[in-house]
């Protein structure tokens, strides 16, 4: 119930084209114990926006998010992201962006099933749920025991200076 709310007063405001931008957001929610109402405060980084939205100030509740041990506002972010075409939580953006950089190099060097298993992610299979882009990376060079494919390339560049210096 107090997670609705909160996602209600940071809706309006942005609604009403007021953009709190007070990133101290856990100083600036007060609860009123005896009514249980929110209330929001400190507008002194607010500013007027141009053109009002629903989603503009959700950006705060990721910063609530940050605060808590068990993140509650993550889906509402979500849905308002993949609703509106945006992204509103920079940070955990860059983190997703970050871990699918890191499972494609490892399914390059190890495959995809393998690379899945190590960083705990599900895969599924083309025609089924997928959890992982997959179809984008591709399988590992076959490893015949020599050494790994980076430094088989490596040897080769190394034959290659040697045969153009003895011309």
């Amino acid at each position: 119930m107090q997670i609705k709310r909160l996602e209600h007063i940071f809706r309006e405001l942005s609604l009403a084209a007021v953009l709190h931008n007070d990133i101290n957001v856990g100083k600036n929610v007060l609860i009123d114990d005896s009514t249980g109402l929110f209330y929001v405060i400190d507008f002194g980084f607010s500013k007027k926006m141009k053109t009002p939205n629903d989603y503009e100030n959700l950006s705060l509740l990721a910063h609530i998010d940050k605060m808590l041990v068990r993140p509650v506002f993550k889906d509402i972010i979500a849905s308002a992201e993949k609703s509106n075409g945006v992204v509103i939580d920079v940070r955990a953006k860059i983190r997703r962006d970050a871990e699918e950089r890191k499972f494609k190099r490892l399914a390059k060097l190890v495959g995809v099933v393998k690379a899945a298993k190590m960083l705990k992610r599900k895969i599924r299979k083309r025609e089924e749920e997928i959890d992982v882009t997959a179809a984008e990376v591709s399988d590992p060079p076959n490893n015949d025991g020599k050494g790994s494919p980076m430094k088989k390339k490596k040897k080769k560049k190394k034959k290659r200076k040697k045969n153009v210096r003895s011309e």
